[in-house]
Order: structure tokens, then sequence, then C-alpha cells
């Protein structure tokens, strides 16, 4: 029920924001989470033709493909979040969208070149 709230707010999110790419993510994740394959996949088709045309966070998108249980493409997008030096990855050791990815030695060797505390 929390998710259903959850991914009602992030639609309005997105409608007040303009469609905003990060709102869209967060309701790609919600929809992840909710176990939501198909609508999750649609949220990510949308980022990325997004993408195209301005600037969506590899690192939020990366978020969805870790919801999804997608580690490899999410480690991808980290990958390219480290390259374009997004603030987002300040976060990484402690944002709870990363617990499922937080034992793959990837995670560790990206936390170590971040420079963040183990």
């Amino acid at each position: 029920q929390l998710l259903e709230a959850a991914t009602e707010e992030f639609k309005k999110a997105i409608s007040l924001s303009g469609g905003s790419p990060l709102m869209k993510a967060a309701l790609g994740r919600a929809y992840a989470e909710s176990q939501k394959k198909h609508e999750a996949n649609e949220m990510l088709n949308e980022l990325n033709e997004l993408a195209k045309r301005q600037y969506a966070s590899a690192y939020e998108i990366a978020t969805i493909h870790v919801a999804l249980g997608d580690s490899e493409q999410a480690f991808q997008l980290l990958a390219k979040a480290y390259a374009e030096h997004a603030f987002h990855l300040a976060n990484l050791n402690v944002s709870p969208q990363f617990n499922a990815v937080r034992s793959d030695p990837r995670f560790q060797d990206l936390v170590q070149r971040i420079g963040l505390p183990r």
C-alpha cells in the first residue's frame, strides 16, 4: 500500500515538474520495488529516450536496475555516473537503493575509487 501511494505521488510530481527525469526514475524504482516489472521497464525506456535529449542521471537509472535485479546493467550505469562525476555517488555507500548489490566486489571497488569510507 505504501508503494502504491508512492507511485501516485511520483506520478503527480512528474506532472507538476514537467516530466522531471529524477521523478521518472523514482517512479520506475517504485514500480520495480512493487514487482511491476512491465511498468518499470516502460519508465526505463522513457528515461533512455529522454537521455538522448537532456541529462538523465545514470545513478538514478541504476537504482531501477538494482530494484529489478539487473546488477549488470546497474553497474554499467554506475560506471557511467562515475565517469560523469555524478554528485549522487557521494551517497552511494549509505543509499538503501543499493543494499542488494553492496556485497558485490564491483560495488566495493567503486566505493574505493570514489574515496568513500568502507
